[in-house]
């Protein structure tokens, strides 16, 4: 694909963790028109490093939010009270990427069914840790909790010159899950095409730890 191949898309980031802004910049590197809805508090990953010489604690030079939201177009909503803001982004939307836990995905109205109410061609990405269902849907969306509880630290047991499970210090699942939301949300576009409908589709975290078992 070229620079320009998603040229004419519009796709609205509400991810607050990683993978869903990761998944959105690299749609926005192919051409799509990417807008990232912060809190007014603004984005948590701005506070975090690492930070060039001379800016540190500086939370408009962080390293880690530049790098998952460069390109990208900011706005400022309270998802709580900016409710007719949020709407009329995702009227325009042709992709909607959201990344919080079940429970609150309800509370905040940003299900398959809230969004196609609006916009019935808009494609619905949701991202959790465990999915949308099952005992851990409502555990912290935390990469290393979910290698803890999935067993890819144990897994890793022997690198430590001691017995016991390793630290997966890289964000494997993070970046897996991100790949796979691009190309799923590509094919649903393809899918739109043809049929006019928009679509809903989900995955998680411990899904982007399967290709490593592998």
């Amino acid at each position: 694909m070229n620079d320009d191949f998603l040229a004419g898309v519009s796709v609205l980031d509400l991810g607050r963790w990683y993978a869903a802004p990761l998944a959105a910049r690299l749609l926005g590197d192919f051409g799509a028109e990417v807008v990232r809805v912060e809190p007014p508090e603004g984005d948590p990953t701005r506070a975090e490093g690492p930070f060039p010489p001379g800016f540190e604690g500086d939370p408009d030079h962080s390293g880690v939010y530049h790098y998952f939201n460069g390109g990208k177009l900011g706005v400022t909503i309270d998802l709580g009270s900016g409710r007719g803001r949020l709407d009329d982004l995702i009227a325009r939307a042709d992709v909607v990427v959201v990344d919080r836990l079940p429970e609150e995905a309800r509370a905040l109205r940003l299900t398959w069914s809230n969004v196609r109410a609006v916009n019935p061609r808009a494609v619905l990405l949701s991202i959790t840790p465990w999915g949308l269902d099952g005992p851990y849907r409502d555990y912290p969306a935390v990469e290393a909790v979910v290698a803890a509880k999935y067993g890819r630290m144990a897994s890793l047991e022997g690198i430590a010159p001691r017995k016991g499970p390793c630290y997966a210090a890289l964000q494997v699942a993070t970046h897996a899950t991100s790949q796979s939301v691009a190309a799923a949300l590509l094919a649903s576009l393809h899918r739109r095409v043809t049929t006019g409908a928009g679509a809903e589709f989900d995955t998680s975290l411990m899904r982007g730890l399967l290709p490593y078992d592998i």
